[in-house]
Order: structure tokens, then C-alpha cells, then sequence
């Protein structure tokens, strides 16, 4: 306690010190008793400026720097905090510390007041700085942070160092391309406004430790909308600054919160709205997925934004000026050019050359990677090869493959076309590929089947989607008798790897290889975080769905706990094509599948879908439509029956469209209308659209009433759009996803509330989901 007094009164008089004098006067007095004087001259690297437009990324917006002194246990010791002036990029902070003593000094550049005030960070606490919500495209967001320490050996004699600050954010810009910008002039469309909501951010940063705050949790964010920039956004897309950069109009400008220093990219969903000076929009809004941010980098989404959303190119620069990496300008899925080769080997830069080498007698040269390669979600046919193609460690990237030959087996090569090929140093990301060949239906990310002796070393695949029939494998699908398939160095990461289900022959689907006829030998081989869903045949059996390979355990496989595996006997599943089976359909603990689209029109449904049990209902992405949902007990209304309805519900990959209750009963939804008797649900991938829903008691959007003894509700990856919800007998029995979540809450992953208004009055987040409320992500539009 006397400690703590006496250095307190020392601070004091230190500050006295500090108001008493000018900041030259103050250095210039001697080192004397128990005082030595320090001076931090802080600035901010040479270069962090881009080469755009000034102000935009320069550094030049801030005009104060925060500064406080803690002492050896992290207290602040307040009355040495001064708000510091900024002229070129430069400051001066003097004070007078006790001799002796260990101390942390922190800083925090901003715009704002010589008070601390700013419109854009509560600085209260230099430890918990919060930022604050705002428009978006404010360059005067910008800021700059670090901290230094003093050591006690230090402060026995004056004290100065050099600080220099860094960003503590990502800045993240949107851009057009000029064809694209004269593409929506003709149009009509000349954008004034924008907005963007980003997911995965934080609003709360520790310029003491120059972090994010502990314990803080990322979340989705929403810069509201504003004026665009105004000016030329530039970028060194060749990555040669001997080069004049390219010009882009700015769509959108604005700092996140994403990492500590010295961490890895972040991925981020971008969600991007605009708006004309009459007021047209975007709409739905445009969304970018997985975009890579980091902190003190720029990424720049370049491309044709506002006529042809899905041509985009991202880059990034490190510290606003060196290219870290670049991503290959989008292609169209049509370009072919020849690429450059050598006397043994084609060089491969873009997917343009790609390309070329399909239906080309490739003359016994090899194909070697020289670049990224990004495919830009079109499609790529199976290549025929002999030979050996070597990534050179580059990046293959979101390409839906298509069968090069017949239809019967998909994969990056074409294994009826191939001799003996050796794959190495590649690794796959983002790729789709199927094949619904009823008796085969061969799918892998490189080979649908091999037909030859194949070598895989050091070939990694990253979020995959494949679904075939039977043989589908996370690497290869099939390997023909008498062949030899060797995996050395090979991984299957964050992938989904499953197959339709045909009745006698679905089956052998797993991670790295679905169906081994022939030998298979690994080494030192992963998969992770992958799941693996099949339906199985009696006469393929339950061991074809594997984690690794189908039928068989194989040495040299490591397969982690987070690998998801589960299996679907063919006995278990019912197979639904018209509304005339599902007026019909009563089952228990089964996997029901819609074939086709269902269209009630003309057709009256007569009862609910009754689905008893643990039991699944996949719609396949197909379209239920033109119904009235039937009635249970002359209480309850929805698609599905509800009431006594115990057990584990799944209901996925359903589009929904004009859906209609009846009016005057207790509970109404689209989906379920009640769950009782300790049922559970989680719906997935369901898409509900202009659905009219009523009742007197209950009413929500997927779910009416929760019972007391259910203990999960989840909803995840779905909408409910352009959709009324009328009655409800008080707040807390309506809500567009759920009305009533009386036994639990309810889990919402990705959710979307689109045009959705309960008794004409638009949807808010506290009428989402009534009573208990909900936990996880709705977006409201």
C-alpha cells in the first residue's frame, strides 16, 4: 500500500512536471533525483502509403496520437496520458518517469480531438479501446498502434527511443473495372452509395498489448452506407513495381479488426449493397465468400462488381504496398491460349492454357505449374494425360469438373484416357464434381477411376464437394483391378464427399479413395475435418463408407477425430416423386429423398408428411411448391406433422414456394408446427418463399411451437423471404423463424430474413424468434 502511494504521488509530480513546462524545456532539464526525463518520437513506416489517391490508405487522416504510461503491473497511471499532436506522419511525446522503474508505454493514432474524442473509438481505456459503429468509406478510420517498454535499468538515466506504429487493421476495398462501370451506365445504373457487411470482425482492440482483446468475440459487422470514395483506387496487379499500376473505379473502403500482429489471413464473408442517386439497388445484394483479410494488408475484390458479380480477382498487398500473394485475373471458362513449353514439358500459368491442353496430343511432354491457378467456379473437363505433371507447389482453385470422356467417371484427369501418370506438389481447393452414371457414377478431385498405374506424392485437397453414385473418393473414385494407386504425402481436407442413392448400387464412398479394386498403398497420408455421407447397397455393404478407403483399412492413413462419417442403408431409404406419395407418405425412422420437384397445384394435400422417429427428409435441392398445408387434430397446420412426433428430425436441401395455412388454428408453420415429446429438429439448406402463415395461437416461420422437453432447434444455411405471418396471440408466440421457443433456444447458423413482415409490420431481430429467443447469426434484409 505505501508502495503504491508513494508511486502514485511520484506520477503526480511528474505530471506537474509534464503541464508546467514545454515539451523542448522539459528534455532540456537535467536528469536530477529521483526523475529522468523520456522522449518517444513516434511515426509510421516509410512507404505504408499506397500509390493511390492521397489520403486513401496514406496515413495522412490521423491527427493525434493517445498516449499513456503503465507501470510494472499494467496499472495505467492516468495523469501521464496526453493526446499528442500529428505533423508528417510524426509526434513527440515527453514526460518524466521515476528512476528505476519499469514501465509500458502505449500509443494509438486516430483522427479526432486534442481530448481523446473521437467519432470513430471510445479511448477511455487504452486496454479496451472500442470502435465504434459507422458509415462506410471513411478514410478518417484509418489508425496507427504499438507499444514500447522501459526496463528499469533503463529508466536509471533519460530515456528516448523511436516508436514506430502500425496499422492494428485490414483495409478492404472494393473496386470496378472501367468496362464494367460503362456496362452499368448503359444500363442506367451510375452507383452514388455503398454498403457492406463483413462477417468474422472485431470491435474491440488493446493498443497495451496491441491485440485484439482478450477474451473479445468476432462478429458481423455493418458499415452503413455512404458516398463512395471518389476516387481511383490503384493496384499492382503484375506485382512489378517497375510498372505503372492499374486503376480501378472505388466501390467501397473500409478498416477491420481481424488478427493480432503477426497472424494469418482471416477469411471473411462480404455482403455488398449500392445504391444510384434515384435510389435503385442491388437486390439481392451482392455476397463474396471466404475473402482472405489480414492485419496491416489491403485486399483489394477487383472485377466486374456491379454487372457480372462473380467475376471478381482479389489481391493483397502487404503493408498497403508489397504484394503478398495474387490470385490469377478471373477467367471467362472460354479463353484458350497456348502455353509456353519447353522440350520436355508444357509450362502452365493461367487456366486459359489449361484449357488449350484438352483434345491436344501432348507428344509425351510433362506439365509443370508456374502460377496459381484460380478457375473461377467454371468448368474444367477431365484432361487424358500420360506423364507426369508437377504443381511446383502451386494452388488449383474453384473448378467444377466435368467428364472428359463418357459420362461414368469425374476427376481433374480423365482415367479412360490416361496411361501411367505421376501427380505431385499440388494442391486442389474449392473443387465440385459429379456423376450420376447409375451403375458407376466414379468420382475423385484428380481421378474419377484409374485404368493405370497412378502415383499421387504430395497432393492435397481442400474443401472438395464430390457426389457420384458408387466409387467416390476425396482423391481418386475408382482403381481398376490389377492396378497399382500409390499416395505418398496426401491429404483430403474440409471436404464433402458423398453419392446419390440408387437402389442395388450406391455405396464405396470415402475420403481419399472410394472403391479399390485394384491395390492401394499409402504414406503418411490425412484426412481432416471432412465428412463423409453414403448410401449404401446390401450387396456394396456398410464398410464401403469409410473415412479413408472403402471396404478396407489401410496403413500409412491417419484420419482425424473431427472426420465425420455416416451411412444410409439403401432398406432405409424412400424414394419421393410426386405429390400423389407424399399425400401418402407415413414412415418411421427412415431417409425419405424428393426425385423431382413437387407441384401442388390442382392437387389438395391431405394430410401432413409424417416422418416418425429419428428420421431424415432431403429434398436435393428440389422445389416443393402450390401447396396448403393439411391440418392434424384441427389444431395444428404445417408441412410436417408435429404433435406426438418424438425422435430426431433432419430436414435439408428443400426449396419451398408459395406455401399457404389455413387460418384459425393453435399452431402454423411452414415446416413444423410443433414439436412435442422431446423431438428435435435441425433444418438445413431449406429455402422458404412467399409462404402466407396464420394462426390464432402460435405462428413462426420454419418451427411454431417448441415443447418443454426438446432440447435442440437448429436452423442453419437458410431463408424465409418475401413471406407475411399473421395472428399470434401475444409477442412471445411469433417470430419469423420460430414462434415460440419455449423448451429451448434456438441455434441459427447463416439464417436469412428476407421482406418478412408478421400482422404488415416488418421483421426485427427482437421478432425473430419468440420467448427463449436465439443464439448464432440472422441476417435481416
Amino acid at each position: 500500500m505505501k508502495k503504491n502511494l508513494f508511486m502514485s504521488m511520484l506520477a503526480m509530480a511528474g505530471m506537474l512536471f509534464a503541464t508546467s513546462c514545454s515539451q523542448d524545456e522539459l528534455l532540456n532539464e537535467p536528469t536530477t533525483g529521483d526523475y529522468v526525463n523520456a522522449k518517444f518520437t513516434i511515426s509510421t513506416p516509410e512507404g505504408i502509403g499506397t500509390r493511390a489517391a492521397v489520403n486513401v490508405g496514406e496515413g495522412t487522416t490521423v491527427n493525434y496520437v493517445a498516449c499513456a504510461v503503465y507501470d510494472a503491473t499494467g496499472e495505467e497511471m492516468p495523469d501521464l496520458r496526453q493526446y499528442r499532436p500529428i505533423t508528417n506522419k510524426t509526434a513527440e511525446y515527453s514526460i518524466r518517469l521515476v528512476k528505476g522503474q519499469a514501465y509500458r508505454v502505449a500509443f494509438f493514432a486516430y483522427y479526432g480531438e486534442d481530448n481523446g474524442i473521437s467519432d470513430y473509438y471510445d479511448m477511455q481505456y487504452l486496454t479496451d479501446i472500442k470502435i465504434k459503429d459507422a458509415k462506410s468509406n471513411i478514410e478518417h478510420r484509418d489508425a496507427f498502434t504499438n507499444y514500447v517498454d522501459v526496463t528499469a535499468q533503463e529508466s536509471m538515466k533519460a530515456v528516448e527511443k523511436p516508436v514506430t506504429l502500425y496499422r492494428p487493421f485490414a483495409q478492404l476495398n472494393l473496386g470496378a473495372v472501367a468496362e464494367d462501370i460503362e456496362a452499368a451506365k448503359k444500363a442506367g445504373v451510375v452507383v452514388t452509395n455503398s454498403k457492406i457487411t463483413v462477417s468474422n470482425v472485431y470491435t474491440e482492440f488493446d493498443a497495451y498489448n496491441n491485440a485484439i482483446v482478450a477474451g473479445a468475440q468476432s462478429k458481423e459487422v455493418t458499415f452503413t452506407m455512404n458516398e463512395i470514395p471518389g476516387q481511383d483506387l490503384y493496384v499492382d496487379m503484375d506485382n512489378d513495381a517497375t510498372t505503372a499500376d492499374e486503376s480501378f473505379e472505388y466501390l467501397a473502403l473500409n478498416y477491420l479488426l481481424v488478427g493480432n500482429a503477426g497472424s494469418e489471413k482471416e477469411l471473411t464473408d462480404v455482403t455488398f449493397e449500392w445504391k444510384t442517386a434515384d435510389n435503385k439497388t442491388n437486390s439481392p445484394a451482392t455476397v463474396f465468400k471466404n475473402i482472405p483479410v489480414q492485419r496491416n494488408y489491403r485486399t483489394n475484390i477487383i472485377g466486374y462488381l456491379l454487372t457480372n458479380p462473380a467475376v471478381f480477382n482479389i489481391t493483397i498487398d502487404e503493408k498497403f504496398e508489397k504484394p503478398d500473394y495474387i490470385v490469377a485475373s478471373p477467367w471467362d471458362g472460354k479463353e484458350v491460349s497456348e502455353p509456353e513449353s519447353t522440350a520436355t514439358e508444357y509450362l502452365i500459368s493461367s487456366p486459359a492454357e489449361w484449357a488449350w491442353l484438352k483434345g491436344k496430343n501432348l507428344n509425351g511432354k510433362n506439365i509443370k505449374l508456374t502460377a496459381n491457378i484460380d478457375f473461377g467456379g467454371n468448368e474444367v473437363k477431365g484432361l487424358g494425360f500420360t506423364g507426369t505433371f508437377d504443381g511446383d507447389g502451386h494452388i488449383m482453385s474453384n473448378m467444377t469438373l466435368l467428364c472428359g470422356g463418357n459420362y461414368y467417371s469425374n476427376g481433374l484427369f480423365q482415367g479412360d484416357a490416361s496411361g501411367e501418370v505421376t501427380v505431385k506438389n499440388v494442391t486442389i481447393e474449392n473443387a465440385v464434381a459429379e456423376c450420376s452414371a447409375e451403375d458407376q457414377g466414379y468420382v475423385g478431385t484428380i481421378f474419377g477411376d484409374v485404368q493405370n498405374n497412378v502415383t499421387l506424392e504430395n497432393v492435397h485437397v481442400n474443401g472438395a464437394d464430390l457426389c457420384g453414385v458408387q466409387s467416390v473418393g476425396g482423391l481418386v473414385g475408382f482403381v481398376a483391378s490389377g492396378i497399382t494407386l500409390t499416395l505418398n504425402n496426401c491429404s483430403v481436407t474440409g471436404s464433402y464427399i458423398h453419392n446419390y442413392a440408387v437402389s442395388n448400387e450406391s455405396g464405396f464412398v470415402a475420403g481419399l479413395v472410394g472403391r479399390p479394386v485394384g491395390t492401394v498403398t499409402a504414406s503418411n497420408c490425412e484426412v481432416n475435418n471432412t465428412i463423409v455421407e453414403g448410401f449404401y447397397a446390401a450387396r456394396r455393404g456398410e464398410s464401403s463408407i469409410a473415412a479413408a478407403v472403402g471396404s478396407q483399412t489401410p496403413s500409412g492413413v491417419t484420419v482425424a477425430s473431427d472426420v465425420t462419417v455416416k451411412k444410409v442403408s439403401m432398406d432405409d431409404v424412400v424414394l419421393i416423386s410426386s405429390a400423389e406419395q407424399l399425400n401418402q407418405l407415413t414412415v418411421s425412422n427412415k431417409y425419405v429423398i424428393l426425385t423431382a420437384d413437387i407441384d401442388f397445384q390442382g392437387v389438395a394435400m391431405t394430410k401432413p408428411i409424417e416422418i416418425w422417429g429419428n428420421s431424415t427428409f432431403d429434398g436435393q435441392g428440389h422445389k416443393i411448391s402450390n401447396v396448403e398445408t393439411a391440418v392434424q387434430g384441427d389444431y395444428a397446420t404445417s408441412l410436417f406433422r408435429g404433435d406426438a412426433n418424438s425422435g430426431n428430425k433432419v430436414v435439408k436441401n428443400l426449396i419451398i414456394e408459395k406455401l399457404t395455412t389455413p387460418s384459425g388454428k393453435d399452431f402454423a408453420s411452414a415446416i413444423w408446427s410443433e414439436l412435442q415429446d422431446g423431438a428435435n429438429i435441425e433444418i438445413d439448406n431449406v429455402q422458404i418463399n412467399d409462404a402466407t402463415i396464420q394462426a390464432n395461437g402460435t405462428i413462426g416461420g420454419f418451427v411454431g411451437f417448441v415443447g418443454g422437453s426438446t432440447t435442440y432447434v437448429i436452423i442453419k444455411n437458410s431463408s424465409i423471404s418475401n413471406s407475411t405471418l399473421n395472428g399470434g396471440e401475444e409477442d412471445k408466440k411469433r417470430g419469423a423463424v420460430v414462434g415460440r421457443a419455449y423448451g429451448c433456444s434456438v441455434t441459427c447458423e447463416d439464417v436469412i430474413v428476407n421482406n418478412v413482415k408478421i400482422n404488415d409490420v416488418a421483421v426485427t431481430t427482437s421478432t425473430l424468434v419468440g420467448d427463449k429467443g436465439y443464439t448464432g447469426i440472422v441476417t435481416i434484409k
